[in-house]
């Protein structure tokens, strides 16, 4: 079977695996067996994967193959733990607000970057202040399911 995204598509060929695709970021890992991954479009590039290994969509240049050992593990978002290595801090804040459906108005420094993890059952205030505190950030919830981070 093939699994469709807007960005790509994965082909599994017997195997275990994980893929996220948020608008264009576009990530697969393969736990056991191998998966064949393609993007949408005219981009004509596909690209067999293997236990352990992973590639990301890269605009410029495609898909890229990266070895990984934390992707022969079972990817924390099965249990309901988000990790972020050097993430842009807009692009957590993104998640936050799907996982939670919130909305949070963010104008801190687009080129923060965020370094961390949290369980997605944490409590959504603490969670947002816990972020914003490497950044000398200010958390003010304007209403129920509305923050502002400054």
């Amino acid at each position: 079977f093939t699994v469709l995204c807007r960005t790509g598509g994965v082909q599994v060929l017997g195997t275990s695996f994980n893929v996220f695709s948020r608008e264009e970021r576009f990530d697969v890992a393969c736990i056991t067996g191998s998966v064949k991954v393609t993007l949408t479009g005219n981009r004509g590039v596909n690209q067999v994967i293997e236990e352990g290994e992973s590639v990301y969509m890269n605009e410029q240049e495609g898909l890229t193959k990266l070895l990984s050992p934390e992707s022969k593990s079972v990817p924390s978002w099965i249990n309901n733990v988000f990790n972020y290595n050097s993430a842009p801090l807009e692009e957590v804040i993104r998640e936050i607000e799907r996982q939670y459906n919130v909305k949070i108005e963010y104008s801190g420094d687009s080129d923060d970057i965020y370094t961390g993890s949290f369980s997605s059952q944490a409590d959504i205030d603490e969670l947002l202040e816990i972020i914003s505190l490497p950044f000398s950030l200010t958390v003010s919830k304007v209403e129920k399911d509305y923050y502002k981070i400054r």
